[in-house]
Formats: structure tokens, sequence, C-alpha cells
């Protein structure tokens, strides 16, 4: 199995004490089983408070949260007190990971760094190298995924990639239906082609994706209207953050067959927004786009790639505009929908191909 991660990955440290969005303050830390099992036979003083601190009362074991929700082994300077008396290893799974994900797909590993995590995001948003690079290869069991889709998606995002990496060439009104159309045509046309025999995998190659003819034939006023209510119904952890999602929408309307939006935000996207759209979509698409080849999903990877993409432009332009406000928009999005797996799961689970509608009007908004 390969392991590969963004050039971004080897760059990133925890900030510790001094990060502004501290990751053991508001959230619920499950403990794994194997980790639960180590602290149960843990000895001294630090055993017995890590195990007064355990919630077991529910499916899965956890930290009981202290006032502030703050987690109980975080001191008064932010750092963790088992890091300090026991070492990292002595942490349980979701501690020692994160903000890392880990993807299996076949013989494919891919790891990054989530964007809920401030020192990250900073990472992600100035990023200008859209690839990936291979670090390990080890003989590991292969993961289950449908290896002929794994091949089309990996050609597929590694054309988006190099567009990405273009915008003297491709503008965004230029990639957006170029993703939305091969993510709903493109990649079964490719791997039907590829399993019949038309073309063999070795003669497959990117150029085997077309530019859509018509892109935005499509487009109509409840394209985002729909689209707008599925991203209102999720969970948030704060409804202050649903209400910046709503007017994030209402930022576009449609009008004589287009969408449009207000004179200032045109030019914040033209000038900063654009540049950061892409390496947040780059980041969506390599954490969540692969995975279509395990469940079949990859037109609602792709296209809640984009949304979430643009969601975290136009926030940051609600809050004024700056870099530093599309960074923190950024991070609030993933807190509230990339870490709720209930919320993953009903985009891209539940929402099927009529009530989610492809996101062209984003690419209208680039003109």
């Amino acid at each position: 199995m390969r392991t590969y991660v963004p050039p971004y990955c080897k760059k990133f440290k925890c900030v510790g004490g001094e990060c502004p969005s501290n990751c053991c303050i508001g959230w619920e830390i499950d403990i794994d089983e194997q980790t639960l099992a180590r602290y149960e036979s843990m000895p001294g003083e630090i055993g017995e408070r890590i195990r007064k601190s355990i919630d077991k009362s529910g499916d899965v074991s956890h930290f009981r949260l202290c006032e502030g929700e703050r987690c109980p082994h975080l001191n008064d300077k932010n750092l963790c007190n088992i890091i300090a008396e026991c070492g990292e290893g002595a942490l349980c799974e979701i501690c020692r990971k994160h903000p890392r994900y880990y993807n299996e797909y076949h013989d494919l590993r891919e790891i990054g760094v989530g964007l809920a995590c401030p020192a990250a995001a900073e990472l992600i948003l100035v990023n200008e190298d859209f690839t990936v690079e291979q670090i390990d290869e080890a003989d590991e069991p292969l993961a289950p995924a449908d290896e002929t889709t794994l091949y089309v998606l990996k050609a597929l995002r590694w054309d988006i990639f190099r567009m990405l990496s273009m915008p003297e060439h491709f503008s965004m009104d230029d990639v957006i239906p170029f993703v939305c159309d091969n993510a709903k045509y493109g990649v079964d046309f490719c791997v039907s082609d590829i399993e019949e025999g038309v073309f063999a995998k070795e003669n497959f190659t990117p150029d085997r994706f077309m530019f859509p003819s018509e892109p935005y034939d499509e487009v109509s006023k409840g394209d985002m209207e729909r689209t707008r209510d599925a991203y209102l119904s999720l969970g948030y952890l704060e409804d202050s953050f649903r209400e910046e999602v709503r007017s994030a929408f209402n930022l576009a309307w449609f009008d004589t067959a287009m969408y449009k939006t207000e004179v200032d935000f045109s030019f914040f996207i033209m000038r900063l927004g654009e540049v950061v759209f892409r390496r947040l979509l780059y980041y969506f698409l390599h954490r969540y786009m692969l995975a279509g080849a395990v469940d079949g999903e990859y037109d609602l990877r792709m296209r809640h790639a984009i949304i979430c993409s643009y969601l975290c432009i136009a926030i940051g332009y609600l809050r004024g505009g700056s870099f530093d406000d599309i960074l923190s928009a950024s991070i609030d999005l993933s807190r509230n929908i990339e870490y709720d797996e209930e919320n993953l799961e009903r985009i891209i689970f539940t929402l099927d191909g009529d009530g989610y509608l492809p996101p062209l009007w984003i690419g209208q908004l680039f003109l």
C-alpha cells in the first residue's frame, strides 16, 4: 500500500497552548477500547485521575468535560496533562490522530490535516502546490474499493488539480462545470469503457474527460435554493453559524437566466476570493473525492467540495473580507459541518440527484 500526502502536511506542527481554537475545548473526546483498557490498568495518581474523568454510560466511553467544555486533563496553560506526565503514547486514538485524517482505498492510503485546526487551516489556505506526494510504501492488506472507479477518479482528480494550479489558463467558471459534468457523466463513461474493453487502463489518459459544450444549460432558479435548504437542515454546533450559512447563500440570486451577486462581492471573488477558493477546493477534493470508489457517491462528494469552498469564501466576505476572515470562516465550517459524521452522511448519502442539483450557479459567480 502506497501512502500519499498533500505537500503542506510535512509543515504541520501543533502550536499547543497558543492555539486560538483549542481542540480540547468544546469537543466530546471519545476513548477507543484499546486505550480505555490501558487507562483501566494505569497505576498511580494520574491513572486514578483519568479513570474518575471517564463517562462510560453511553455506547462509547468519553471524558466528562469541565466548566467551559474543557477536557478535564487540559491545564491552565491549555496543555495536556496526560502528555506532560505520560507522553503522547498514552493518548486515546482520536487525540493522537487529530487533526489528521486517514483514507484508505484499495492499495492507496491518503493522509491529510483537517481544516478545523487553525494551524492546519492556515497551511491549507496559503498552499500553492496542488499535487500529492508519496511518503511510504508497505506490504499491507488492500482496503475495500472498486479498483477501476478508483483509477478513473484518481485520473480525473489529477486533471482538476492541474487546472487549479493554472489560473492563467483555467478560470473557476471553467473548472466548476468541468468538475460537475464529469462527476455526473464522465466517470461512469470511463469506468464502463474500461470494463467493456473499449480501452485498457494503460491507454487511459485524462484527456478522456471533456469540457461540457454548454456548461450552464442546467442552471435554474431552483438549483441554489434546494441546495441551500439541504445545508440549512444540517445539525450545527452553533445556531449563529447556520445563520451565516443562510446569509452566504443569499449573496447570490437568479436573474435573467443566470446567477448574479452584489458588486462588492463580485470584486472580492475575482481578487482574493478566487485565489483561496482554489486552495479550498483542492483540500475538499483531496479529503472526500476518492471515497467515491468505496461508496459510489463521487458525484455528491465532488459537489459537496465545491459548495463548502464557496461557503468558506462567502462567509469570510460577510465577516469582513480579509484573509483572516476567510480563515476563521473555514475553521468554523469545518467544526460545524465536517466533524459531524451525521452531517456528512446526510449530505453524501441521503440527498439524491433530484434534491441536490449541480452547483453550477457557483461557477456563474466567477464569470
